[in-house]
């Protein structure tokens, strides 16, 4: 028994050798791959897994910073524009109570010319007449005049003298006796005398009544005082005395002359 354990020990050695010899097997030392010794990868990085097999590199996804949301500019409130307040018309001067008191109110829309034949020509309102003139022309200046106001007015119309239409000074005048400013060229052909409203004076004629003068230059002739000093006050309001029908040659010239006031 103990030979035949060494014969087996023997050929057992001999086959190990044999193999050996014929390069099919590892050297002695060798560990088989995958076992006991890392890779080269695995060597150079340090890095292995528990099978032996190199762990690939995982680069972190970096995270995207937040991309701000523009604050919107805020939106100006725009500021109205002011509403211009209107500029009244300014209010035309009045004639005081005293000065206006007789005054026929008319309406300018139903004024009419009426043809007298040798007595001249007459300015009418509806079925009222209103005042005499010469001519066609001086009427036609009459119905411009009437038309830029609404009231035909009177110093003197109730004097008894035998002259009497000398002594009526006539004027003329808007609502509540509201001063009408005529236009330039409103009234064609005017003839008017220029005066100052400062240098005005009553003087006392006697028999003859009361005159209204402007420096040394007679204006109006009144039947009495009270008249005379009326009419200052109108003439003081204006610049101008006007006249239609002045250079008539009538035998009662004083009918067919109509006063007004600039």
């Amino acid at each position: 028994m103990h030979r035949m354990a060494v014969v087996l020990i023997v050929l057992s050695v001999a086959m190990v050798i044999a193999t050996g010899c014929s390069g099919g097997g590892l050297p002695t030392g060798s560990a088989p791959p995958g076992t006991g010794s890392p890779s080269p990868s695995a060597a150079a990085t340090g890095t292995s897994t528990s099978s032996g097999t190199a762990a690939a590199s995982v680069t972190p996804t970096p995270t995207p910073a937040p991309t701000p949301t523009p604050t919107p500019a805020p939106t100006p409130t725009p500021t109205p524009a002011p509403t211009p307040t209107p500029t009244p018309a300014p209010t035309p001067p009045t004639l005081s109570a005293s000065v206006i008191g007789d005054c026929i109110p008319y309406d300018p829309a139903a004024l009419a010319i009426e043809d007298l034949g040798a007595d001249g020509w007459r300015l009418n309102s509806g079925t009222s007449a209103m005042v005499l003139t010469d001519n066609h022309q001086d009427a036609e200046r009459a119905l411009a005049l009437a038309q830029l106001n609404t009231q035909l007015c009177f110093f003197g119309r109730d004097n008894s003298r035998p002259d009497r239409s000398r002594y009526i000074a006539t004027f003329w005048t808007g609502p509540s006796g509201a001063i009408v400013t005529i236009p330039p060229g409103a009234i064609p052909g005017d003839d008017c005398i220029s005066y100052d409203p400062t240098n005005l004076t009553v003087e006392n004629l006697g028999a003859d009544g009361w005159r209204l003068n402007s420096g040394s230059s007679a204006m109006v002739l009144l039947d009495n005082e009270s008249d005379a000093n009326k009419m200052k006050e109108l003439a003081g309001h204006y610049t101008k005395q006007c006249f239609i029908g002045r250079d008539n040659a009538r035998s009662d010239r004083y009918r067919y002359i109509i006063d007004y006031w600039k």
